[in-house]
């Protein structure tokens, strides 16, 4: 399912070049919204680097030659992406003393953050943990956005305990600046194979597997209405929206079948469910159960 949708989506299947580490975007002219004090403001620059992992004490990350940053203010964004090698639950910490920001498998939407450790209570280091369910062998979007503001300390780490490993700072062979779309990640739980057959295969669909299968289902199709407009390349507000959703419904299903569909398989998988559902996102959903 998680290719299924992917194909919607574009650069969801290419492969990342040799580059690791993320493209960091320092920024010494941030300013906060009516800002009496005006601090001096100091100049922008970018770099590849890795792993993300700074004590800037009460001075300032090391900077380009002609490029200039002030202790009093700047701000760092990286990006790019997060390679994950194993199939599990990855846990992340982010360790800061001033705001961060930690976005995961997301480019930046606020209110689907990760981690957020925006406020600073004191210039003490903390930390803040989430953990992510990832699929291996695959590539997430990765966002950290870093802002130190009128504070006599900043530092920041990223570290990652994924499944079966350590605790430790992400290693910048698990970065790439490259940067690739979200992709759909769903976390329903599935029962564990039979083994009365002396190893684990599939013999039979039991309750429970029945079960998980539409969970699952329901979790892919949820997130298909929630991007439809994305997936769709359309907005809520055009006026060719429905037609653009009625069009990937039949692309969906075609993706799905790996195969053009016949006039009796429009009619039974996509003409009835935008005929019958009452409403876009119905059919979508419906569509998607199929």
């Amino acid at each position: 399912m998680t290719d299924l949708v992917g194909a919607f989506r574009g650069g969801h299947s290419r492969s990342l070049g040799p580059d690791r580490g993320l493209k960091g975007y320092y920024d010494g002219t941030f300013k906060k919204k009516n800002d009496r004090d005006k601090p001096k403001a100091g100049d922008k620059f970018e770099r590849v680097e890795g792993p993300v992992k700074f004590d800037f004490g009460d001075g300032v990350p090391a900077t380009p030659e002609g490029k200039t940053l002030f202790p009093e203010q700047f701000s760092i964004r990286w990006e790019g992406s997060l390679l994950a090698q194993e199939t599990g639950a990855y846990e992340f910490v982010l360790r800061t003393r001033n705001g961060a920001m930690l976005w995961v498998n997301n480019r930046g939407d606020e209110e689907r953050v990760l981690i957020d450790a925006y406020v600073a209570a004191n210039n003490e280091w903390r930390e803040h943990r989430a953990t992510l369910f990832l699929s291996g062998g695959r590539a997430y979007p990765l966002k950290l956005d870093y802002v130190k503001y009128l504070e006599k300390g900043g530092g920041v780490e990223l570290w990652w305990k994924p499944p079966h490993g350590v605790l430790e700072p992400i290693p910048k062979r698990c970065l790439s600046p490259e940067r690739v779309p979200e992709s759909l990640l769903v976390t329903t739980p599935f029962p564990a194979d039979d083994r009365s057959t002396g190893y684990e295969r599939g013999i039979a669909v039991s309750k429970a597997w029945h079960e998980a299968v539409t969970a699952a289902s329901m979790e892919a199709a949820d997130y298909v209405v929630e991007h439809i407009d994305e997936l769709a390349g359309t907005k809520k507000d055009a006026p060719d929206r429905a037609k653009k959703i009625g069009d990937f419904g039949v692309r969906f299903v075609e993706t799905a079948f790996r195969r053009p569909l016949t006039g009796e398989e429009r009619a039974r998988c996509v003409d009835k469910q935008f005929k019958e559902a009452g409403s876009l996102e119905k059919a979508v959903k419906r569509l998607v159960l199929l």
